[in-house]
């Protein structure tokens, strides 16, 4: 039985494209919710028309916004986690980095389950950069027995230091099938965006949030930019909640170029405002493979990444160096793909090999 484990929004937009296909094939597979972004997923199956969940590790119903939520959600998950039952041969799936990655990981080696690691041989090389994702995919490809590298560069790493593991290149990151679904869907023109020039701005990664000194120079880039053109800024709680504690989200409430949006934004309607905005601004290397869909500018607001669509093309890397921000607002339209072939096999790559290996 395939037994897929998430709970985050940036997993449930990544693995849905698996789960329809799945779906489409009439393989059975467990879908078990560990509860982390309870709110944004339920709106997320509601509008891709996924399955509800058959297990729900925790019944919080609301999304975690801080240190103290997520230790308590974690205790909560890994006592839910003994009471669930596996078969012999069972497969567990995980993605990503998030702590629902890592709980994961812990709830197949409980369970003594075969593990398949889906995103797998990303790395920045630096543990404390992003923190604790960098972390976490390295002990998930130590504990998985199947990894599925979306590039070419990341099988190469794998074969060099897991080379006794079965590695499945995909070719392709699964974003960009749920992007080719979003963005051909009827319900994906109906949304409306404004009629004057914009950037689009997210700011979400615990690295950014947890450090005062980083946040701050985060909220300067931001305000900076605002006097170029205006600024849609879209708040995550968690985001939201840093900026209260550290009594800096006044500083961009004041900003009359910069228009806030509190609540959460359909994937589908944030997606119509990237495509249709000048440039992106994000800690997120969600947002970094999206742009590099989109062919769209983006200012990565990191030291590093681990992640290689967009970098040179559409991305550009700042390390907070306030030159290199320049160079990209002054000449934001240069980050652009010069070839476009939006033709991906990720998705069918994985279920193709969970319908051979896998399916019961």
């Amino acid at each position: 039985m395939i037994n897929i484990i998430m709970g985050t929004k940036g997993q449930y937009l990544k693995m849905l494209p698996v789960l329809k296909e799945l779906d489409r094939r009439n393989i059975v597979y467990n879908l078990i919710h560990t509860g982390q972004h309870f709110l944004y997923t339920k709106k997320i199956s509601e509008i891709y028309g996924l399955k509800n969940p058959d297990v729900f590790l925790t019944t919080k119903k609301e999304d975690l916004k801080n240190l103290k939520d997520m230790f308590i959600w974690l205790v909560r998950s890994l006592l839910a986690a003994f009471r669930l039952k596996f078969k012999k041969g069972d497969v567990i799936v995980i993605h990503g980095d998030t702590e629902s990655t890592l709980l994961g990981v812990i709830i197949a080696k409980i369970k003594c389950c075969k593990l398949a690691h889906v995103e797998s041989g990303l790395r920045s090389y630096n543990y404390l950069n992003p923190f604790p994702e960098e972390i976490i995919r390295i002990i998930s490809t130590l504990f998985s027995e199947f990894l599925f590298c979306p590039t070419v560069k990341n099988e190469v790493y794998l074969r060099q230091y897991y080379r006794h593991k079965k590695i499945i290149c995909t070719y392709g990151n699964t974003i960009f099938d749920t992007l080719a679904l979003t963005v051909t869907s009827n319900g994906h023109k109906n949304y409306r965006t404004p009629s004057f020039k914009y950037a689009v701005a997210s700011i979400h990664r615990k690295e950014t949030l947890y450090k005062k000194k980083k946040l701050v120079k985060v909220v300067e880039i931001l305000n900076s930019v605002s006097r170029e053109l205006k600024l849609l800024l879209v708040l995550h709680k968690n985001t939201a909640y840093a900026l209260k504690k550290y009594r800096l989200l006044p500083l961009l409430k004041g900003n009359k170029n910069i228009i806030i949006f509190y609540d959460f934004v359909d994937y589908p309607e944030f997606m119509k405002l990237i495509k249709e905005s000048e440039f992106v601004i994000t800690d997120g290397g969600g947002l970094q493979e999206e742009t590099y869909y989109l062919n769209k500018p983006c200012l990565l607001l990191r030291q590093k990444t681990e992640r290689d669509y967009g970098l040179s093309e559409t991305a550009c890397l700042s390390k907070f160096n306030t030159e290199i921000i320049k160079e990209f607002i002054g000449n934001y339209k240069k980050f652009t793909r010069r070839k476009i072939d939006n033709s991906f096999i990720s998705t069918q790559t994985i279920v193709d090999y969970f319908e051979k290996f896998f399916a019961e």
